[in-house]
């Protein structure tokens, strides 16, 4: 069923989101979790806007390397 194959897709991506960075998880947190805009990231994280943009892509390609390696 859908619901049970979405909660192992979920319980896998929690794992991999254990692995990566702890601010590369914190990052992609405040922008999906939060749901935070990327000036407001900037602001909290006193970088440029570019610069969270760029660490926002690393932290996905991370997370989805951390997941396909489980």
């Amino acid at each position: 069923d859908d619901a049970t194959l979405f909660e192992l897709k979920s319980d896998k991506l929690a794992k991999a989101m254990e692995i990566i960075d702890p601010n590369d998880k914190m990052i992609l947190l405040m922008k999906y979790q939060d749901d935070m805009p990327i000036k407001e990231i900037s602001e909290v994280l006193e970088l440029g806007e570019s610069a969270v943009k760029m660490r926002v892509k690393r932290a996905k390609e991370k997370v989805v390397k951390a997941y396909q390696e489980l």
